[in-house]
């Protein structure tokens, strides 16, 4: 029997509770039939009565735990904590304050650790709020990992299945997207570069990383505008890089993609925080450039600008060159940007 947390009044959250508490979680054949959907079967956790004492009272209902595609378990604390329903004071159980709160979240999460071994489940994700936090430990003891977190979200994980076989659960994100605007104006045979405030004096492409969910080509714009006030659109990728271990980058690799630019503005703004110098300079001195110090020019930089000459010279244009972005149907019912040639 499946009870979802359906009210917010006291005399419901008991009904409730004695509905739970005669009721076992649901079986393989319960599961199996709720195919993709979620099923709201729960934590008994401990909540706070509304008591100046803050003293752990009852069991109430605590969504959600789901079933996610290869046989994981979700469960989800973020949304109410360890309170749900009214509106108490505090809100949430502490467990920072409260030792009895840590026991039975253990004894809870236990008991349905061994009913998912039973079932089959492989793994389960624990998402914890960091008012939570004091729940880390506790979750470890059991085999749980610190997965990643994020803004105000914990994330922990435990394979289930580890006497079948070594968790192939992912990571977290191993890599960061970088990239830059290649803005060429044709008619000067000119490319836009800066110079970074804080780092070693050498012309770059500007560029940056990319926000969350931030497109490619939307980053290019942003960084180049940012960065010299210049206004440009995107045409198409000419290369990208991949590489480890860069210092300051919190141990993952990078991508970075240079991006050719047309320009829909000249006029430069650049951006006092960051940019030392920014100009406008000829593409074929990029290029093939061999000046002292202060006219260095990043490796990166000098090759892309050989390509984007390449480019300019190749009877086809930069259609030899060029990776070209395009939208495609994807398996999960949305567009995907595709670069291809």
């Amino acid at each position: 029997c499946s009870w979802p947390w359906c009210g917010s009044t006291a005399a419901l959250g008991r009904l409730l509770l004695s509905a739970v508490k005669a009721s076992p979680p649901p079986s393989a054949q319960q599961v199996s039939a709720c195919s993709q959907r979620s099923y709201a079967w729960s934590l008994d956790l401990p909540l706070a009565r509304p008591s100046r004492r803050r003293h752990l009272s009852s069991f109430r209902q605590l969504p959600w735990s789901e079933i996610q595609p290869y046989k994981n378990i979700r469960v989800d604390l973020t949304r109410t904590g360890l309170a749900i329903g009214e509106q108490w004071d505090p809100p949430l159980v502490d467990p920072s304050r409260d030792a009895g709160c840590c026991e039975d979240f253990q004894k809870a999460l236990s008991s349905h650790l061994s009913h998912w071994m039973a079932e089959g489940r492989t793994a389960v994700w624990l998402h914890l709020p960091i008012e939570l936090g004091a729940l880390l430990p506790v979750a470890e003891r059991l085999g749980f990992a610190l997965h990643h977190a994020r803004g105000r979200e914990i994330v922990m994980n435990v394979w289930l299945a580890a006497t079948e076989r070594k968790s192939p659960l992912p990571h977290y994100a191993s890599h960061q997207v970088g990239v830059c605007g290649v803005v060429l104006r044709e008619d000067k045979m000119e490319v836009l570069v800066t110079q970074d405030k804080y780092k070693k004096a050498m012309w770059k492409l500007p560029g940056g990383l990319s926000d969350f969910a931030e497109d490619i080509a939307d980053t290019a714009v942003r960084e180049v505008r940012e960065e010299t006030g210049v206004i440009s659109e995107f045409q198409s990728v000419l290369a990208f890089r991949q590489h480890h271990h860069m210092p300051n980058n919190f141990d993952c690799s990078d991508l970075f993609f240079a991006c050719r630019m047309r320009p829909l503005t000249t006029e430069l703004v650049p951006c006092t925080h960051e940019v030392l110098k920014c100009e406008w300079r000829p593409l074929e001195e990029l290029a093939w450039s061999q000046g002292g110090e202060a006219e260095r020019v990043t490796p990166f930089t000098q090759r892309v600008c050989r390509l984007v000459l390449q480019g300019l010279d190749s009877k086809s244009g930069f259609s030899s060159i060029d990776i070209s972005l395009d939208e495609w149907p994807s398996f999960y019912n949305i567009t995907t940007k595709v670069f291809h040639r």
